[in-house]
């Protein structure tokens, strides 16, 4: 191989982009088997209260299914709807959802998986691990990013990966 072509491969694998590409997937998507996770996001929420978690979740395979969620910065996470009622947002224990092919979405007019009874207090910026069991896929391990207490979107909704 020639030399310049080596200087021209390293250069390209040490270039910042190449390297921002790499930390940006790190944080803001995870796969395992058809299913991947992108922007994993929480509202801040104080400690002992509760926050909901959005996501948006791609399955380029067969029809799965997510089982459950699991987290230590909660008491609990269940799967959930959200609704309206008396102009606030309620929301219900669904137990177990059908993730069919394609783009499906945990969004504040939706579903989420809500945690309860927070370990300690939630604040725009923050990370905390998240883990997703789905039937076929199995554990997928997520760092949710925090954004704020009212936040109807991820931070860097709009742009893709």
């Amino acid at each position: 191989m020639n030399s310049k072509l080596l200087i021209a491969a390293a250069l390209m694998l040490f270039s910042p982009d190449a390297v921002f590409a790499h930390d940006d997937h790190d944080h803001h998507v995870t796969e395992a088997g058809s299913i991947r996770i992108v922007h994993p996001w929480a509202r801040a929420a104080q400690s002992g209260k509760n926050t909901l978690v959005f996501m948006n979740i791609e399955n380029s395979g067969a029809q799965d299914v997510l089982v459950e969620a699991k987290t230590d910065a909660a008491g609990e996470a269940r799967i959930v709807g959200v609704t309206l009622k008396d102009g606030q947002a309620a929301v219900q224990e669904i137990g177990e959802i059908e993730i069919p092919a394609g783009s499906f979405t945990l969004d504040p007019a939706g579903l989420a998986v809500e945690l309860a009874g927070l370990t300690k207090a939630l604040q725009k910026g923050d990370e905390f691990e998240l883990e997703l069991v789905f039937k076929n896929a199995g554990e997928i391990h997520l760092h949710v990013e925090v954004e704020d207490a009212n936040a109807r979107q991820h931070g860097h909704a709009g742009h893709s990966h």
